[in-house]
């Protein structure tokens, strides 16, 4: 069985992004149950209510300061996304959680 992640991130504010988040997600619900295994992760009031919608295991990240600040600082400092996805795992909390999906693939 494969398992796939998608991180909802969009807020309705963000037009064709949220279209995109509410595609995959349903997407994914018709993804054979018997060879997929889909976890939705979000973080915001809006999915928690939306997600509701659909039939897929859900993960709530919550808010967490210290993760928007780390995220923020990384942008500013213009960082590599290849060196965060080598280091952010051993010490941020919302990487910590999607490894622990163990998940094949994240969207």
């Amino acid at each position: 069985m494969r398992k796939v992640g998608i991180y909802l991130r969009a807020s309705p504010g963000m037009g064709g992004t949220l279209q995109y988040n509410l595609g995959i997600l349903a997407a994914a619900e018709l993804l054979p149950k018997d060879r997929f295994d889909v976890v939705a992760a979000y973080s915001s009031n809006f999915w928690h209510e939306r997600i509701q919608e659909f039939d897929l295991k859900t993960l709530d990240l919550g808010s967490s300061l210290v993760s928007r600040a780390t995220a923020e600082l990384w942008g500013r400092l213009r960082l590599p996304v290849s060196l965060w996805r080598k280091l952010a795992p051993f010490w941020h909390p919302v990487a910590r959680l999607f490894n622990r999906q163990g998940c094949d693939v994240w969207v």
